[in-house]
């Protein structure tokens, strides 16, 4: 008979699991719905992002920019094309702690999983908690860079907030949390 602490154990990691299994598809689906059909599409979020070129390809529809990819099958193109992609999410104000070209692209699932949530933070609800600033470095650009001014914290009661004025009448739980609310948004 399996000991108790065993059972809880087993039972924790296969939650875990499960939503790390979750945020994948739902990360997936969301990638693939601003890619609007274009190609790259996503089949396996890790593996597909791995080479920078969907992390381009959908920074290039985010942001309505033009970025520089290389073609290249080696480490070496692949962790250009990130670093070019992660670059142009800094230079527009967001904090990518942790997140290194070199962990994207050997695959590792929290680096990866962790930057499609900062995008997706970021771009959701950017009508709600963006200001314009100008980048000097770029005076001749005509478009202004946004700029986050408010915390995760933030960002995600204002995100929860809006699936429930969204849902209002439907039958819902009275508690949203991050999680299930990213998931209904996505869907």
């Amino acid at each position: 008979m399996a000991r108790p602490d065993s059972a809880i154990r087993h039972m924790i990691q296969t939650n875990v699991e499960t939503q790390e299994e979750m945020n994948i598809r739902t990360f997936t689906k969301w990638i693939n719905s601003k890619l609007g059909g274009k190609e790259p599409v996503v089949k396996d979020l890790i593996k597909d992002l791995q080479d920078g070129r969907v992390l381009l390809s959908l920074l290039e529809v985010l942001l309505k920019v033009k970025l520089r990819g290389e073609k290249g099958k080696l480490k070496f193109h692949k962790i250009n094309n990130v670093n070019t992609a992660l670059k142009a999410l800094e230079e527009r104000g967001l904090k990518l702690h942790g997140i290194s070209a070199e962990a994207i692209v050997d695959g590792n699932k929290i680096s990866i999983l962790g930057l499609i949530w900062i995008i997706i933070l970021h771009f959701q609800v950017q009508g709600i908690v963006f200001e314009e600033e100008e980048d000097p470095k770029q005076s001749d650009d005509p478009s202004p860079r946004k700029k986050s001014v408010a915390s995760q914290a933030e960002v995600e009661r204002l995100l929860i907030k809006w699936v429930q004025d969204v849902l209002k009448g439907q039958v819902i739980s009275n508690t949203l949390t991050f999680s299930t609310t990213l998931s209904i948004v996505v869907l």
